[in-house]
Parts: structure tokens; sequence; C-alpha cells
């Protein structure tokens, strides 16, 4: 890779591969795994001598077991229950906006794209359709965990999911004790896994009583 390639490797969804042709290595899952763990990961690459990935993690005496984790699309009885029913995606890389937007509508869902904050704003102070939030963390201007709280002022029971590459810089938001209703999930995520995690927001959200003011 050369220096502007190396600079960009570990940012989530970029790749240099063609628009049909994948979305990357995966590098910026493999670091945020490593310094979530305590560790860290670095590349040294240079065009006609190849790439070495190098990861460090701690050391640990501990032995434990695991459940793997289970990603179940959504079932019949889900998806009808949710057919219809609108999402906002709010993401500043077009690509990724697309295959959000298109992984929904597969799945049932009504679905719009918006590229950034203001834009998302725009849309719901028009009145339009929104019966659930997904946007991304970092974006330009607002990024997504502010633009979910000046949704929440609009419409405070609106299940909100937020992507972020890196758990890392959300890590110290304070979710709870402004009363966000916000679902983390960390990029890149499966389509299936959005999508059923989004019809459990929104099947939350039905079961718990509105208070009103």
């Amino acid at each position: 890779m050369d220096a502007a390639t190396l600079l960009r490797a570990t940012e989530p969804f970029f790749t240099t591969k063609p628009r049909d042709r994948g979305t990357g290595l995966g590098l910026s899952m493999a670091q945020g795994f490593a310094e979530q763990s305590g560790g860290a990961l670095s590349i040294r690459s240079e065009p006609g001598y190849g790439t070495t990935v190098t990861m460090w993690l701690p050391r640990t005496n501990m032995v434990g077991t695991t459940q793997p984790e289970t990603d179940a699309s959504p079932g019949p009885a889900m998806v009808a229950q949710d057919r219809g029913r609108h999402v906002l995606v709010v993401e500043d890389d077009e690509l990724v906006r697309e295959v959000v937007v298109m992984s929904l509508a597969e799945a049932g869902f009504a679905t719009a794209g918006a590229e950034d904050a203001g834009r998302a704003l725009a849309y719901l102070d028009q009145g339009r359709a929104a019966d659930a939030l997904i946007t991304d963390f970092s974006m330009p201007g607002m990024n997504g965990l502010d633009l979910i709280r000046e949704v929440h002022r609009r419409k405070p029971a609106l299940p909100a999911i937020l992507l972020t590459g890196h758990v890392g810089d959300i890590a110290a938001a304070p979710f709870g004790a402004t009363g966000e209703r916000v679902t983390v999930l960390q990029k890149p995520v499966r389509p299936a896994k959005l999508a059923a995690r989004l019809a459990a927001c929104m099947a939350q959200t039905n079961r718990e009583p509105t208070s009103q003011n």
C-alpha cells in the first residue's frame, strides 16, 4: 500500500476494491478488537515489498468459556409486523448508506436516507414518517449521538441505533443519564443482525407504556 492508502487502511468500510468487489479487509474490526482488549495493531506496508500486520494482545492466565453469538434473521412474523415501518438511515458515506437502506428494504422496512444530521432533522421537521432512526456516529458536523439527542427532543420515544467503527469513541457517553433510547452496534454489522436488532427495538417500544407530559 502507498502512504495515502496505509493512512486510511483501518477506517471502517474503506476499500480500494471496485464498487462490486467487497468492502475491504476488516482491518477496522481487527484494530477495534485489539484496542478494546487492551492491545494494539500496527501495519507496515510498501509497494513492491508487501504488507505486515502486527497485533499485540495482553497476556492472561484466565481460562473461560463463551457462547458463540447468533445473529438470527427476523422471523416471518416479525418481518410482517414491521413491514412498512419507516426507518431513517443517516450516513455520510454514500455507498454504506445505500447498502444499509437496501438491506433494510429487503427485510420489509420502508427506508429513507440522509447524508448528514442537518438533512435528517429537516426530514423530521417536514413531518415525514419515521418509526426508528439508524445513524453513524462519526459524521461531518453533528455526530450521531448529538443527532439522537436532537431527534429525541422532537420524538422522545423514537428507537435509535448508533453505528460506530470504534466503540471506544463513545464509551464515555452518558446514555442513561439523559434517557436516550440508544442501541450501539459496531460496524461493520451484518444486515441480518441490524434488521433483527431494529425489529427488537421497535417491539420493545411497542410494549412500553407511553407517558404524557
